[in-house]
Order: structure tokens, then sequence, then C-alpha cells
């Protein structure tokens, strides 16, 4: 059975993925939602092409996956227009679908029967089905844009904690000599020539802390138009006719009491402070 899993109201990869399923919310609701264990992934996706199903990679399930995902936050944004073209009936049908048992309220109003709907679908226990060609071209679009991202260099040297912690303490910090192992003789009460640590004057401005986190870093250069999402962080950067960074989106952490939140860059120089502004994770 095909294991899309729970939507939380998150965000995806990028935003402009998005517009490709639009199509799909013109066709039968009848057609579009499905239960997952009547959805064959790799089949769907291979069905009219010149591949057998079985050729699919895992690599492909994956990005069909994805693409899923990205589908259902279509359909859920999309509702409205389905509101307007669909009957009661049909959702009624689609409801039925679901493995799950209603009580009786739930089917006695379209707005109460949407609801359910839309709710199974966020489960994962119904799986909106988009169109073929949507599909493939979403999982083809997000294909290219990972070819194309620069691939990470490389770090072959080794890092030494030696020096860092020289400038840190001004000195190398060691072990006290009078400190045993535990098949040993127990140790003495005090510590007699255990070192402190002291912070001479001009000791490191957390810089040595931050090796770590540059690793993942969001780069300040990218393709003019696209979006970057930090593999760490999930911060997304969308980069301008130059280049240069012309919007963040956070989601790790709370800045004045927002999250998500958004900064945005002027002349090479994101806003901070109190110019940060709220944003809905799919209305950037």
């Amino acid at each position: 059975m095909f294991h899309l899993g729970p939507y939380y109201g998150g965000y995806h990869d990028n935003p402009v993925y998005l517009p490709l399923f639009w199509p799909s919310l013109n066709q039968s609701l009848h057609l579009s939602v499905q239960h997952p264990g009547m959805f064959d992934p790799a089949r769907h996706y291979a069905f009219g092409t010149d591949r057998h199903f079985t050729e699919i990679t895992a690599d492909e399930v994956e990005d069909i996956t994805q693409a899923m995902k990205i589908a259902r936050v279509a359909f859920l944004e999309g509702i409205e227009m389905l509101l307007l073209t669909c009957e009661d009936d049909a959702f009624r049908s689609i409801l039925a679908r679901s493995d799950e048992s209603f009580p009786e309220w739930v089917w006695s109003e379209k707005r109460h029967i949407i609801q359910a709907v839309c709710d199974e679908i966020k489960k994962g226990r119904l799986v909106f089905v988009p169109k073929r060609d949507d599909l493939r071209a979403c999982v083809e679009a997000m294909q290219k844009r990972r070819r194309e991202r620069p691939a990470p260099v490389a770090r072959t040297e080794r890092l030494d904690p030696r020096p860092c912690a020289q400038r840190m303490y001004g000195k190398t910090p060691r072990v006290p000599q009078n400190v045993r192992m535990a098949f040993d003789a127990p140790a003495p009460a005090a510590l007699d020539d255990a070192q402190p640590f002291e912070y001479p004057s001009g000791s490191a401005d957390g810089g040595a802390f931050q090796i770590a986190s540059q690793l993942t870093k969001t780069p300040n250069v990218g393709d003019a138009g696209t979006w970057y999402t930090n593999p760490g962080s999930g911060q997304m950067r969308l980069y301008g006719d130059a280049g240069a960074p012309v919007i963040d989106l956070d989601f790790d952490h709370v800045h004045n009491g927002l999250r998500p939140h958004a900064h945005n860059w002027n002349s090479g120089v994101r806003d901070g402070g109190d110019d940060v502004v709220p944003f809905s994770p799919w209305n950037p």
C-alpha cells in the first residue's frame, strides 16, 4: 500500500512546483482521490510511456513520493475551486473510500463532508492522484534542479582542535595527573594539580564554534530566479536577477515571536530586528 504520510502544514522543496498540478484539479474527483491501497506510484508514473513500471528505480519512486506530497498541497489549496464544480454526492462518494468510520453528523452537511475529505487527505488515508503528465513534469523539474545545483565542495583537511583551544584559553587543557582509571586504586579526593581554564583578553569571538554550521550555510550567490533550500535548517532563499539573495524564509527558529518568518534583502543586506515579517508557508 502506498504510504504518503501525514501533512502538518509544512513546506516542500520549492513552491514553484505547485502550479504544475493545477491542471489536475480539473479532472473528475472520482479519478483524482483514491484509497492508498489502490494506488501504485510506479504503475501510475510509467503508464503511457515506453517504460515498464518495474523499470522505475527506488530513487525515482522517492521523487514521485515527494511530487505526490506537493500535489496534495495543490489539492488542499484548490479545494475552493472544487466546491464550485463538484456536487455533494461526489464528495460523499470520495469520503466513503476511507477506511475510517464517521459519525452521522458528518454526512449531514456538505461542509462537514468536505472537511472530512480534506482531513483524510492530510492524514494520508486518502490520496490525491494527479494526472500522469503533471506528475512526470514535477519529477522531471525536481531532477533537473538537482542536476543543476552546484555540488558541495569536499573538505579534505582535518581540523585540529588544539590550536583553537590554545587561542580560546591561552593554554592547552591537560588531564590532571592524579586522576586514575576505574580499575586502578581509588583517586585522591582533591585534584591538586588540576589546571583551570583561563580566558585571556582578546579570546575567541565565537567563530571557532561555527565550523559545523558553516558546512550547511545557505549560499549568498545562486541562479537568478531560483530557490535554494538549506538541507540543515530548511531555510529557503530566493535569488534575484543578479543572483544575489532577495528573500529568506526561515522555519527552524522564532524571531520576534514569529515562526516561520521572512527576511527581505536590500542592497546586499538582510533585514533584521523588527523588520522580519510573517508569512503563510505556501504563500510567501
